[in-house]
């Protein structure tokens, strides 16, 4: 019988081991031309492309870069997914969301809904677009990675040709690592703008595509580096997670994101083992009997 889930460890940990940290949160705040005469039945609206290289732009004025194309990409189907998923999907103005698989045995009829259940109760999403990573499609400008780290790099190589400097991919796995395999697939003059966020939050699966938001916690989200130069797309992305209020974003510097990074790699280096070996939920790792594997494991890490 698998062991009662529970989701409060993490953080109960963190604060013994790192009585000073604080946790600071941000308030959350076609006009289509018709033909002259039509007779018959009304024509059904369609899209149409130009073939012209020409742009049209005939004062030759300067042109303004353009808008962040508001469409995020969310590379997985776990916990983490289904959590960002129905989190951005409910916000008053949502993006456009495409969750992707690479296991084409998972993939449902499309669109789909997400079921995140809160406080006991059931939260269906709207409609959600689901696709494989193997299908053609257009340029991905905003990428949210949810896999495990270890199979994040052969997960994300069917979308290189998708992904490009104007990119920002957004890192949420725990450990570290996963950065630079994904950075060693592009050239060094092409690098995408590259996030990382830390999330608290205590999530597990009820179904394929259900899961219930047991542990209400937090998200820290920012730059890896602080050279990075945010592009106006990547702060969109920022924006667009900071704004959902059940994730409960708050926006740090990448030294305080590393040092949050390391800080849940410890935690999870002694929950992990822990709970797996005595059969335990997480909270109960903190019984005093523990002490000395929980200080010989933080040690070792």
């Amino acid at each position: 019988m698998a062991p009662r889930r529970s989701v409060y460890g993490l953080r109960s940990l963190s604060r013994l081991a790192w009585p000073s940290a604080t946790t600071h949160t941000r308030p959350l705040a076609s006009q289509m031309a018709s033909s002259p005469t039509q007779t018959g039945p009304p024509l059904t609206p369609r899209l149409t492309f130009s073939t012209s290289n020409t742009p049209t732009n005939p004062a030759n004025q300067p042109m303004e870069p353009p808008a962040p194309t508001h469409h995020i990409h969310i590379l997985g189907l776990g916990n983490l997914s289904k959590l960002i998923s129905h989190s951005l999907s409910t916000l008053p103005d949502p993006p456009l969301l495409t969750l992707l698989t690479y296991h084409p045995t998972l993939l449902p009829s499309s669109p789909i809904t997400l079921t995140l259940t809160r406080h006991n109760t059931p939260l269906p999403s709207p409609p959600l677009g689901l696709a494989l990573t193997t299908a053609p499609g257009a340029p991905i400008s905003h990428l949210i990675l949810t896999t495990k780290s270890p199979t994040t790099t052969g997960a994300i190589l069917p979308l290189l040709p998708r992904l490009s400097s104007t990119s920002t991919i957004l890192f949420t796995q725990n450990g570290m690592g996963a950065m630079d395999e994904i950075a060693a697939l592009f050239r060094a003059d092409a690098q995408p703008t590259f996030l990382s966020a830390i999330v608290t939050h205590g999530v597990f699966s009820t179904g394929p595509l259900s899961a219930t938001h047991a542990g209400v916690a937090d998200l820290k989200i920012g730059p890896v580096s602080s050279d990075t130069a945010l592009s106006a797309s990547a702060r969109w992305l920022m924006d667009t997670i900071l704004a959902s209020e059940p994730l409960a974003g708050v926006e740090v510097g990448a030294e305080e994101l590393r040092a949050v990074t390391m800080e849940k790699l410890v935690a999870n280096a002694v929950i992990n083992p822990l709970t797996a070996i005595f059969r335990v939920p997480n909270g109960e790792v903190l019984d005093p009997a523990l002490t000395p594997l929980r200080e010989a494991l933080v040690a070792e890490t």
